[in-house]
């Protein structure tokens, strides 16, 4: 049975790396074996991931062009970094429609840059309205996993 972790956990961010990137490679990376991978996993398991190969992990990740940085917004949301204030409801409901006008320019941008014509300025723009998507996507994230307050 699948243990569940909680959004954030440092065991959540390395099976979202180790399911990206593969398991091969995430052994590859750490030179452990499966079980020892399993065990870093395991919230109930003894043992950590070693710094150096957490970062080597984090690394890899980015280089192979996934979105964000799943063990560092672990860490900041374990240490109260990423946790402003919880939201009220129509805060947490305005932010929402703002996340909608993000995606919406993304992919407008997209369309544009994958049209026939489109200048390398078009991609540009394409990837830079992407990487403010996706970052306003992980300050929602963190965000939604503060409980909402009543207005």
């Amino acid at each position: 049975m699948t243990k569940l972790r909680p959004p954030l956990s440092f065991e959540q961010a390395l099976r979202e790396i180790r399911d990206a990137i593969g398991e091969a490679e995430v052994r590859a990376i750490i030179g452990r074996s499966a079980s020892r991978l399993t065990d870093y996993l395991d919230p109930d398991a003894e043992g950590y991931i070693r710094l150096d190969h957490a970062f080597a992990l984090e690394r890899r990740y980015c280089q192979l062009g996934h979105p964000g940085a799943p063990l560092q917004e672990s860490w900041a949301g374990q240490l109260g970094l990423l946790a402003p204030a919880a939201p009220t409801i129509p805060q947490l409901l305005g932010q929402i429609a703002e996340t909608v006008i993000e995606m919406s320019e993304a992919t407008a941008a997209s369309i544009a840059a994958a049209s026939p014509g489109a200048t390398p300025a078009d991609r540009d723009r394409a990837i830079r309205e992407i990487d403010e998507a996706i970052s306003d996507l992980q300050r929602k994230r963190t965000m939604l996993s503060s409980p909402a307050r009543p207005p």
